[in-house]
């Protein structure tokens, strides 16, 4: 297969992902830099750069999100610009006149608009636009361009699905019924399954967590680096941590000193797992839990699930919606907390969790009842 080089980008593209959006290969960088490669090629076509060339951001105009838009949301067709776009996407098939087009989906669209209205704030700051443009000036017109149709680009809303607590216990299970290695991976499956609903931790974050944060599984809480290098304390509950200490007992019995939290114990020994890793752990078992649904095919989940599982249990039991985003880590995170929370100590988010948390065997009660219903 020829090599297929990377996509062209605008100006200052690679300094923006590197300060910007997160580890280098994340989902937030990788999602960022397809924005950025969709925003070169929508610029070829409105000549306001050459097809080989990078969008110098002195060329950027204060209705340029606003046409990004426009061009995000037709069909393209065969040209050299529409093919560079559609490989850096998720477009829909669009058929016209027999002739097959590609238009991007709504998911597509309002991360790409999010992503080229992150690069404005970015230039802006570093008074790389030109004289007089400003990012907010930039999105009014994008508002503007939108309406009402805002609505309409909005990715369905993702549900926690309660059912998934019965993956909580799963490993737990298995280890009780092992022995020497074996028992060791089910220990860990266990605790990291449990780790990621207690932090409600993106995959990314959470395989970042050293042994050394944990205390030995004594820790009340742990630091999590997120998107944009930006840190957040999380409480760790009970569960996880009775979980975690389990696992780094089984690991000091097997002599294994490794740095990081989460590791292989098989080829690469002592390397920190990775986000395949976990979406093989869950998918696993997802796999052996949930076998079939009214003879339908078998269900799967991903380690994101237990996020949305988390912040929805979070949010039902009343914790404030400013609290709830502050323990996500979401991008808003910083303009939420310096307009409505701008001094909200460790200590009022660890009672806030304390209060509204739900423990693991009620998780998974409610999550046996559900399934039961379903059979």
């Amino acid at each position: 297969m020829p090599h297929r080089p990377p996509p062209l980008l605008p100006e200052f593209a690679e300094d923006f992902l590197r300060d910007a959006a997160g580890q280098e290969r994340s989902a937030t960088w990788l999602s960022y830099r397809s924005g950025l490669a969709a925003l070169q090629c929508c610029a070829a076509d409105l000549g306001l750069a050459a097809q080989a060339r990078p969008l110098r951001a002195k060329r950027l105009r204060v209705d340029t999100l606003a046409e990004f838009y426009s061009w995000l949301t037709k069909p393209h067709a065969n040209s050299p610009a529409g093919r560079e776009a559609l490989r850096a996407g998720k477009p829909e098939s669009v058929r016209r006149g027999g002739a097959a087009l590609k238009r991007y989906s709504n998911a597509s669209i309002q991360l790409y608009l999010i992503a080229a209205g992150q690069f404005y704030l970015w230039l802006q700051a570093g008074g790389r636009l030109k004289r007089g443009l400003t990012a907010s000036d930039a999105q009014i017109k994008l508002r503007q361009k939108i309406g009402g149709k805002g609505q309409r680009i909005r990715p369905a809303r993702r549900e926690s699905k309660p059912e998934l607590g019965l993956l909580l216990e799963f490993y737990g299970q298995q280890a009780a019924k092992l022995e020497g290695r074996p028992r060791l991976l089910a220990l860990r499956n266990h605790a990291l399954l449990q780790t990621l609903y207690a932090t409600a931790g993106r995959a990314a974050e959470v395989i970042q967590i050293q042994r050394a944060d944990v205390a030995g599984g004594q820790a009340s809480q742990i630091e999590i680096i997120g998107k944009g290098h930006k840190r957040r304390r999380i409480p760790l509950s009970p569960d996880a941590r009775r979980a975690i200490w389990a696992y780094l007992r089984a690991r000091d019995l097997a002599e294994d000193t490794s740095s990081p939290l989460f590791v292989s114990h098989g080829r690469n020994k002592g390397e920190p797992l990775t986000t395949a890793s976990l979406w093989r752990i869950v998918d696993q078992a997802s796999r052996a839990v949930f076998k079939t649904v009214n003879g339908k095919a078998k269900r799967h989940f991903g380690p994101h699930a237990f996020r949305h599982l988390r912040a929805q249990d979070l949010s039902d039991r009343g914790m404030p919606i400013t609290d709830l985003q502050t323990v996500l880590g979401h991008a808003s995170i910083a303009t939420t907390r310096d307009i409505y929370a701008p001094k909200t100590p460790d200590a009022n988010i660890e009672a806030a969790l304390r209060k509204s948390s739900m423990p693991a065997d009620e998780v998974i009660a409610r999550a046996r009842k559900i399934s039961q219903r379903s059979s």
